[in-house]
């Protein structure tokens, strides 16, 4: 059904009677679903960013000014930020990643970066975050 852009009737209702929901991203907002498992009450999270633009997660900091603010109204300070800490506090935190490098000879993978990152929750009502939850 997914290659089929326009599906029958007969198609959709035989994904419902099994109960099947779509699962998609959350493009603009919530690019990795930090924000998602946070409302949730996760306060550990294990990310996977198979983007070489590492700082999507920095987003969820305070101060946060995305240069889409014009093609994605949505995804605003109001909507993303759910620490308190501040951009600056994000950069330092980025600064401790670690990156190992891989073979020269891959094609699509250039590197791997890992760490752990440190926020405190905010008041967040779009998510229903409340504030004050250690989160790594």
């Amino acid at each position: 059904m997914e290659r089929d852009r326009n599906p029958s009737k007969d198609q959709a209702e035989s994904l419902a009677k099994i109960g099947a929901h779509e699962i998609s991203d959350g493009g603009s907002v919530d690019m990795h679903g930090i924000a998602t498992s946070v409302a949730t009450g996760a306060t550990e999270l294990f990310i996977v960013d198979v983007v070489s633009d590492l700082s999507d997660w920095k987003r969820h900091f305070s101060d946060y000014v995305p240069e889409t603010r014009n093609k994605y109204p949505q995804s605003g300070p109001e909507v993303l930020a759910i620490f308190k800490d501040d951009q600056p506090a994000a950069n330092l935190q980025a600064l401790n990643l670690k990156r190992l490098s891989v073979r020269k000879d891959t094609e699509i993978l250039q590197f791997i970066t890992f760490g752990t990152v440190t926020a405190t929750t905010k008041e967040n009502p779009y998510y229903g975050i409340e504030a004050g939850r250690k989160v790594r």
